[in-house]
């Protein structure tokens, strides 16, 4: 089984505690997470400037979770 191919998941005691994926699926997830926080923004009518840092954060939370 190849990183490059498909995660790879890692277990401690048959528990999943991670799973390894290649830098290309992680940014892919990364895009993906920014661009579903900047839509939520637009959609939730509040004004304002936008905060990249801010949204970036809650983008990597999203992936993380």
């Amino acid at each position: 089984m190849s990183v490059q191919s498909e995660p790879v998941s890692i277990t401690r005691n048959g528990k999943e505690q991670g799973v390894l994926l290649s830098s290309r699926e992680y940014a892919a997830l990364k895009r993906q997470a920014l661009v579903s926080a900047v839509q939520e923004g637009r959609k939730s009518g509040r004004a304002g400037t936008l905060d990249i840092e801010a949204i970036k954060n809650e983008a990597k939370e999203r992936v993380d979770n």
